[in-house]
């Protein structure tokens, strides 16, 4: 698993109970991260009967290890959306996330969560930069986009110039979280943790299936960062995983969010403006499933200190994120006339993009439409925009499916597999994904993800299993962390050695039965 972000450490979660009988009800929302309880307080709010479902607790997905930034600054840029898009998109866009942090921070006040309004700066990380930052005032000023530049942007590693927007904002995830749960659970409504879904069926009612019940729903809200299941919509995301440190730094920033020009870039903000000496600095972004995680942290860890002056990191955690291939999210019904509705490809910008995602889905259930539901609609067609990046991360999954399948594991023996290692090793005509814990304990699990049927990389910096076609992610034994999957890797019972029997007769023999 990941190591526990600095949010976990601050906030202790509620605790909500288990769902063990079936029940009825209007929407079913899975997931508890912000997305889903922004949504189901929506929904709540208008009369309807709305259950949230969770595989695991509260916020224990990206939205607990986010880092909150809440800006209109997008992470594929204003320049690339309005090359794909156009102006009017643009704005359009732009408006819709100002709005959606606007009532954030309404939502975080009304609840008693801190939320700081503030700045953010998008930097030149080198000379090369400065064309970006060029692009993005044109792209802001066609689209008439609140954005000034600055020369002197307050970041110590800035140093070429950037650009400001105003009245942004930052909070912590996971209290924000708790408090819409639990506002949501003291109006009446129902949410469930260790409610992980086995099924989805969408009909007249809808039916869902998790371990211990079942629920009947007109409407389903896949609030899951992607969709579970199987989706056209994983051909058109690519899951990511981004970095994060909390250390404290002797080179104060400024009040602001920070974010450079750098690919992979790197984000930067203060714990809050009480604390403005301990940073969250993030980044080294890499394809899920890439050993490219074995040295994330160490990027970070170079930057913060050659830049920061930054001492020994107090906290480091990752999270995941899907990129779109056209640059925007896939917010709304997932099909022309289903009952179903998602919320996916918010790349960088997930707390901002919950915010969207909660007003878009709601307006939609209640029959409205928003500026921004076809520009986002997940049944979009886009092949102008999205015909490069879909064709390089499909040609990428494809690459995995056949060329990891036919690959051979590793052919030493399960012996040799010291504590803290895991590998996938060939036994016989059999691949298998092994594990030694620290106490020696060995982890045998069949290395086929249970969603495309990939085969998953170990992950040495989170001690999981990790699909690099889709995001799948399982821990040692097997059990789902996070992705589309409904279902876990099976066990792989090893061949046990049998002690072998004298014979009246001869030498004693010794061999090897699988039971």
């Amino acid at each position: 698993m990941a190591s526990e972000s600095l949010w976990h450490a601050r906030v202790a979660r509620p605790r909500f109970p288990i769902l063990r009988q079936d029940i009825e009800t209007d929407v079913v929302v899975i997931g508890a991260g912000v997305t889903g309880l922004l949504t189901a307080r929506a929904l709540q709010r208008v009369g309807k009967n709305v259950v949230v479902l969770e595989r695991r607790r509260i916020a224990s997905g990206t939205t607990g290890c986010s880092t909150a930034h809440l800006t209109t600054l997008l992470d594929a840029g204003y320049a690339t959306i309005a090359k794909k898009f156009g102006r009017d998109a643009t704005r359009v866009v732009a408006t819709s996330l100002t709005a959606a942090i606007e009532e954030l921070c309404a939502t975080a006040d009304r609840l008693s969560v801190p939320c700081e309004r503030l700045p953010a700066f998008l930097y030149a990380h080198d000379a090369s930069g400065r064309a970006i930052i060029a692009d993005e005032l044109a792209a802001a000023d066609r689209a008439s986009i609140a954005v000034e530049p600055v020369a002197d942007v307050p970041m110590p590693a800035a140093r070429h110039g950037g650009l400001r927007v105003p009245r942004q904002a930052q909070l912590d995830p996971i209290e924000l979280a708790c408090a819409l749960a639990l506002d949501f659970s003291r109006r009446g409504g129902r949410l469930f943790e260790d409610a992980g879904v086995i099924y989805v069926e969408e009909g007249e009612p809808c039916r869902i299936e998790t371990a211990h019940a079942r629920v009947r729903a007109r409407d389903i809200v896949l609030a899951t960062h992607t969709p579970i299941g199987f989706s056209f919509l994983h051909t058109e995301v690519a899951a990511y995983r981004s970095y994060v440190i909390a250390a404290r730094c002797q080179k104060p920033i400024g009040h602001g969010l920070f974010v450079d020009t750098d690919d992979p870039y790197r984000y930067v903000r203060a714990l809050s403006a009480n604390d403005p000496g301990m940073l969250l600095i993030g980044g080294a972004d890499h394809k899920t499933g890439d050993p490219a995680s074995a040295k994330a942290y160490d990027d970070i860890e170079r930057f913060s200190v050659a830049e920061l002056g930054a001492g020994s990191a107090r906290f480091r955690w990752s999270a995941q994120l899907y990129a779109p291939v056209d640059g925007l999210p896939y917010i709304g019904r997932s099909s022309r006339n289903g009952h179903t509705y998602v919320a996916t490809g918010y790349a960088g910008d997930g707390i901002s993009f919950a915010s969207v995602a909660a007003r878009l889905i709601s307006a939609t259930i209640l029959g409205k439409v928003l500026p921004e539901a076809e520009l986002m609609s997940p049944s979009r067609i886009t092949p102008v925009a999205s015909a490069k990046n879909f064709i390089r991360e499909n040609a990428d999954v494809a690459k995995h499916f056949v060329g990891d399948r036919l690959s051979r594991g590793d052919q030493r023996d399960l012996d040799d597999l010291a504590p803290g290692e895991g590998r996938l090793v060939q036994l016989g005509v059999r691949k298998v994904a092994a594990y030694r814990d620290s106490d020696g304990h060995l982890h045998v699990v069949r290395p086929v993800c249970s969603h495309m049927k990939c085969i998953v990389h170990f992950n040495p910096v989170e001690t999981s299993w990790d699909c690099p076609c889709h995001g799948g992610r399982f821990d040692v034994d097997g059990e789902p962390i996070e992705g589309p999957q409904l279902t876990g890797l099976p066990p792989f019972d090893l061949p046990k050695r049998i002690d072998p029997e004298p014979l009246a007769v001869g030498p004693i023999v010794t061999g090897m039965v699988s039971i």
